[in-house]
C-alpha cells in the first residue's frame, strides 16, 4: 500500500509544535500548582474564620433562645408586624449554639431530670424558668394567716408589669414644677426613677362577653397554635433564602443545613411538654378571702397584688408548669442536642465537601447569625413577642388599665393595674409603706395610685 510523502514543511511544523508543547509544559504545569494552592489558602482560611465565628457566636449566645422553642405558647403569643420582622432578622438559630445548648443540657443534669420517668424538678431549667422573685403575704383580715415569705416561682405579672416603661409623673410632695408658676423649681434627687404598681386579680364571670368590655389577651398553656408554628417558620426566614440560593446555584444537598434549624424548631413546637393551666374551686374556703401580696426582687420597681390567693397563688406556683411525659421531654432533649452539633457538622461538611463558592456562603451565613443574636442579646430579645409583652402592651393602651387573661381551661382573670413612679428607692418603700398601712386601718389603701398612670402614659407617649 502506497504512503503520501511527508513534505519538509510539514515535517517542521511538527518538530516546532513539539517544541512548544515541550517549552509550555512547565508554565502549565505551574499554573496547576498556583491554582491549588490558592484554593487550598482558601479553604484554610475559610476554616481558620469559621472556627473564629463558631468561639464568638458560641460565647454570645444565649440559653433563652432554647427556653422560647420549649415553651412557643408563651414565647411566640404576639405576632405583629414589628414582633414579625424583629424575629426573621434577629431570631435563627443556624449559628454556633453548642455553648448554649450544654448549658441547658447541664442545668437539666443537674436538676435531675436524667435520672428517669417524674424525675428531677423542671424548676429552674429550660422547661420552667425560676423567676428568683420572693413574695410576703399581708393579711389585714385578722384570724387568717400572718406575714410569711415565700418564693415566687413563675412570677408571670411580675415580668408583665416589669416590661413596662416609666411613666412621665406630675410632682410629688415637697415638689414643685414649671407649671405651678415657680421659676426656680426644686427637686429631689433622683437616683433611679421607679415604679409603684398595684395588680388587682379576681375570677371573671360572663362579663368579657359583652361587647365593649376589656380586651382579652389568650393563654399560653394550650396546644400550639398556627400562628405560633408561622412565627416559627418567619424567624428562619433567612436560612430559608440562603438555602434556595445553595440548591439553584451549586445543585448540592448541602442545602439541607441552612434548612435544619427551621426543621428541629417545628418538631420541637410539635412536641413541646403541655403545661398546667388555670383552675377555680368549686368553693370558697374560709382562707381564701383577699390578701395582699408584696413581690420583693424587683429590678425596676415595686408591685402589691391584691386578690385572692386561690388564684394569685396559682401564678406564683405552678401556673405553666411542664405536665410530666417521659416521651415528649426525651424529644426536646434530644432536639437540644440538634441544635448543639449543627454547627460542627456544618463546619465539617464546609471544609471537606463543599465547593469553595459555597463555603463562602456558609462562613456568611455564620457571621450573620452571630450578629444576629448579638442583637438578640443586646436588644432584650427575649421579651419580644412573648406574653409578658402583650400582657405589658395591652395594659398600656388601655384606658382603665384593666384587661382579661384568659386560659384555654375557661377560666377568665381580670386584672386591673395602678401605678406611680417615684425617684428613688426609698421613697418608693415609703409608698408601698403608706399603702399597706391605709389597708390595714380598713380603707381601700389604693387612693394615691387610682387615675395616675395611664393617663400620664399616654400623654409621655
Amino acid at each position: 500500500m502506497a504512503t503520501n510523502p511527508v513534505s519538509p514543511l510539514s515535517r517542521l511544523q511538527q518538530i516546532l509544535a513539539v517544541c512548544l508543547a515541550f517549552c509550555a509544559a512547565p508554565s502549565v504545569a505551574q499554573d496547576s500548582d498556583n491554582n491549588s494552592n490558592n484554593s487550598n489558602n482558601s479553604q484554610n482560611a475559610n476554616a481558620a474564620l469559621s472556627t473564629i465565628v463558631g468561639y464568638l457566636g458560641a460565647e454570645v449566645a444565649t440559653e433563652e433562645l432554647f427556653e422560647r422553642l420549649l415553651w412557643p405558647q408563651r414565647f411566640h403569643n404576639s405576632m405583629t408586624v414589628s414582633n414579625l420582622f424583629k424575629e426573621a432578622i434577629a431570631m435563627p438559630m443556624g449559628g454556633p449554639l453548642h455553648k448554649a445548648a450544654l448549658g441547658v443540657m447541664d442545668k437539666m443534669l443537674e436538676k435531675g431530670i436524667f435520672r428517669g420517668r417524674e424525675c428531677g424538678n423542671m424548676l429552674g431549667t429550660g422547661f420552667f424558668r425560676d423567676s428568683g422573685l420572693s413574695y410576703t403575704i399581708h393579711d389585714f383580715g385578722g384570724g387568717g394567716r400572718g406575714s410569711e415569705r415565700k418564693d415566687v416561682r413563675n412570677g408571670f405579672w411580675a415580668r408583665a408589669i416589669d416590661q413596662m416603661p416609666l411613666m412621665t409623673m406630675p410632682a410629688r410632695d415637697g415638689e414643685s414644677s414649671p407649671e405651678d408658676g415657680n421659676p426656680t423649681p426644686t427637686r429631689k434627687q433622683v437616683r433611679a426613677r421607679k415604679a409603684v404598681s398595684l395588680l388587682t386579680l379576681e375570677y371573671e364571670g360572663d362579663r368579657q362577653r359583652e361587647v365593649g368590655g376589656p380586651p382579652i389577651v389568650r393563654y399560653d398553656t394550650g396546644p400550639v397554635s398556627l400562628s405560633t408554628f408561622f412565627q416559627l417558620a418567619v424567624s428562619e426566614s433567612t436560612g430559608i433564602a440562603v438555602a434556595i440560593v445553595a440548591r439553584v446555584v451549586w445543585k448540592s444537598p448541602f442545602f439541607i443545613l441552612w434548612l435544619m434549624p427551621l426543621w428541629l424548631k417545628i418538631v420541637m413546637a410539635a412536641w413541646t411538654v403541655p403545661r398546667e393551666c388555670l383552675t377555680r374551686p368549686s368553693t370558697v374556703n374560709a382562707g381564701d378571702r383577699s390578701l395582699i401580696f408584696e413581690v420583693h426582687g424587683l429590678e425596676h420597681g415595686f408591685l402589691l397584688v391584691d386578690g385572692d390567693s386561690s388564684l394569685v397563688l396559682q401564678f406564683f406556683r405552678h401556673y405553666g408548669h411542664p405536665v410530666r411525659s417521659r416521651a415528649r421531654e426525651l424529644m426536646c432533649m434530644g432536639l437540644i442536642i440538634g441544635f448543639g452539633v449543627l454547627f460542627p457538622l456544618g463546619l465539617l461538611c464546609s471544609i471537606m465537601w463543599m465547593p469553595l463558592g459555597m463555603q463562602y456562603l456558609w462562613l456568611g451565613y455564620q457571621f450573620y447569625a452571630t450578629f444576629a443574636m448579638h442583637m438578640y442579646r443586646c436588644l432584650s430579645g427575649w421579651e419580644w413577642a412573648t406574653t409578658e409583652e402583650r400582657v405589658a402592651k395591652t395594659f398600656a393602651n388601655s384606658k382603665d388599665g384593666v384587661l382579661v387573661f384568659r386560659c384555654e381551661s375557661g377560666v377568665a382573670v381580670r386584672a386591673k393595674l395602678s401605678r406611680t413612679c417615684v425617684n428613688n428607692v426609698a421613697e418608693g418603700r415609703a409608698v408601698v409603706g403608706n399603702l399597706l398601712q391605709s389597708r390595714q386601718r380598713g380603707g381601700t389603701g389604693w387612693g394615691e395610685l387610682e387615675g395616675d398612670s395611664f393617663a400620664n402614659e399616654q400623654k409621655s407617649e
